[in-house]
């Protein structure tokens, strides 16, 4: 498994021929992920089911506690009599406007002031599965690592590197190298999440679980 601290030392480090940009080449692999982070690659994409109760009027995720953001189009999936329901995202302007408490089978949500607003409100008990990006904390102390470290290592180093060169550095013609070896590796692995998820798309129903 490989840590930042290996990427920091012995890549970034020897790539650019300094051994002085410790705290800026954390900072950069650490700018990397968060950049990537909302891009739905096989490994930082996850779900899980909920029960969502009867006349339930918002959704608790406190138990998902990976939880970052929920999957563009399909983050909220009721599953009811054979049937997915993928819940519609509202703003708030909308959901006040819609929202006359009547009950039904839940089709659209919003997030009112961070709570997880949904409507109609819940008619009886529903299996509601959630799909979502994972949430990564920072990385810090040289043994930290993380699924991007672990399966994305080459993107996140590029990435890193790029912006070193572009913004510490000021070097554009090397920073064009390694931005352009970044979008390679984006695509690669890209592709490969692609090959891992059968259907071509990287958050699907779990047919078993709901």
């Amino acid at each position: 498994m490989t840590v930042i601290g290996e990427i920091v030392r012995e890549t970034i480090a020897d790539t650019l021929n300094r051994d002085d940009l410790s705290d800026q080449g954390y900072d950069a692999v650490n700018r990397a992920i968060r950049h990537y982070s909302r891009t739905p690659f096989w490994f930082n994409v996850a779900n899980t089911t909920l029960t969502l109760s009867n006349g339930s009027t918002e959704l608790d995720l406190s138990s998902i506690t990976d939880f970052k953001q929920e999957t563009k189009d399909d983050g909220f999936v009721l599953y009811y009599n054979q049937i997915y329901y993928p819940l519609k995202k509202t703003g708030k302007l909308q959901y006040d406007s819609r929202n006359n408490e009547s009950t039904g089978i839940p089709r659209y949500y919003a997030w009112v002031d961070g709570v997880l607003k949904i409507y109609p409100f819940a008619d009886r008990d529903y299996d509601l599965q959630v799909n979502y990006f994972k949430n990564y904390p920072k990385l810090t102390q040289y043994l930290d690592t993380n699924d991007f470290t672990e399966y994305a290592e080459d993107l996140i180093t590029e990435r890193a590197l790029w912006y070193l060169y572009y913004s510490i550095e000021h070097e554009p013609e090397m920073a064009a190298i390694h931005k352009q070896a970044e979008l390679d590796e984006l695509e690669r692995v890209l592709d490969f999440s692609r090959q891992k998820n059968a259907s071509g798309q990287l958050s699907t129903y779990d047919e078993v679980g709901i």
